[in-house]
């Protein structure tokens, strides 16, 4: 045990944080445990030449401090701004001497940069070193880019939790598209089809496929070199007759949206009736969202789903767009890792069949 559980937040993440350590509260276990606010007072004080510094304004010695930050840009901070801010936090956390200190980025937008590839630099890299040079303890994150950011990581320095979004997205589809529409798993098994945007994700699209026992198909992009992150066409590699199927695409995340894009265009053409997409990470930097709109208008696909681990300006204002809330689980996990407890079950794969019972046993009751 490191002392009393305490959340801060960088200016990014306040409502994430908030909504975590409301859920801590709430759980019946921990309803007495914890203190009645479990977030750190913080602030910045900027001076006249645009520098800042970040202020803890209360005492968190020998607490188990956990920072919930985020890095991508937002609506009034760009990118710059929340990673410098991140480094001055967690300086200003560690000079208040706490037991331990946790940096919970749910989206870790730098995890792209994860390999040297000629003389590039890799973000991922420069973000562990500078993390673990500042006195992090402990990091967590949701679904990483690659696995290979996981071997960056020091574990005699600072552990690292990547925690799978599979199991939240699986329960959603399950809830909304599965009970509620009163489907039977024969039914989803005969007619749905998973769809990996590349080979890079096949290995999560196979992950749900298993999952919910339907076929896997896997989409082969054709780039163009001559331009940066541009794909010309897309073929799919699969043996699976599409026609009259419901696909879904599922992927890590979706940035600009031009290869999913082409993907759901080709997938129409081979004769899916419906199309839904499932991203772990909707990034959706311009001009994605006005591409989703207008491929939604055309009736190319049905629903996008995405988690809350990142929530880039207006997509919260998109019909189409359905979000899942990832702070109840988060605030789960953080109770599990404060106590000394195993984490493995939130890495144990989703039992479809024994939800679908327990929900219908909710339903008699």
């Amino acid at each position: 045990m490191h002392g009393s559980l305490r959340i801060a937040s960088t200016l990014s993440m306040v409502e994430y944080a908030k909504s975590m350590s409301y859920h801590i509260q709430t759980f019946p276990d921990q309803y007495k445990k914890q203190k009645k606010n479990l977030l750190v007072q913080m602030n910045k004080r900027w001076f006249a030449d645009g520098s800042f510094e970040v202020l803890v304004e209360e005492s968190v010695r020998d607490n188990d401090v956990v920072l919930v930050t985020g890095s991508s840009r937002t609506e009034e901070t760009s990118f710059a701004d929340n990673e410098l801010e991140l480094y001055y936090t967690i300086d200003a956390l560690r000079r208040a001497s706490p037991s331990r200190l946790t940096v919970f980025e749910p989206y870790c937008a730098v995890s792209r940069s994860d390999r040297a590839t000629t003389r590039n630099s890799v973000g991922m890299w420069v973000h562990y070193k500078i993390l673990q040079s500042l006195g992090m303890d402990h990091y967590m994150t949701y679904m990483l880019h690659s696995d290979k950011s996981k071997s960056i990581f020091d574990p005699t320095r600072s552990v690292i939790d990547d925690l799978p979004t599979s199991p939240l997205i699986i329960e959603y589809i399950l809830d909304e598209f599965i009970i509620k529409s009163g489907l039977t798993l024969e039914e989803v098994r005969k007619n749905w089809v998973f769809c990996a945007v590349d080979a890079g994700g096949a290995g999560v699209a196979r992950l749900y496929a298993n999952t919910f026992g339907t076929p896997l198909v896997v989409a082969h992009k054709i780039r163009n070199h001559k331009k940066p992150n541009q794909v010309d066409s897309i073929k799919i590699l699969s043996s699976v007759s599409l026609e009259g199927k419901i696909v879904w695409v599922v992927d890590d995340m979706v940035d600009t949206g031009g290869s999913i894009l082409i993907l759901m265009q080709e997938l129409k053409k081979q004769g899916a009736s419906r199309i839904n997409v499932a991203i772990s990470h909707g990034v959706c930097s311009p001009p994605a969202l006005a591409r989703l709109q207008d491929a939604y208008e055309k009736d190319i696909f049905e629903s996008f789903v995405i988690t809350n681990t990142i929530l880039p300006p207006g997509i919260k204002d998109v019909p189409f767009v359905r979000i899942i809330d990832t702070t109840r689980h988060g605030a789960s996990v953080l109770i599990r890792m404060h106590e000394g407890e195993s984490l493995s079950p939130f890495f144990d794969p989703f039992d479809v069949e024994r939800h679908i019972e327990q929900s219908a046993h909710k339903f008699d009751h």
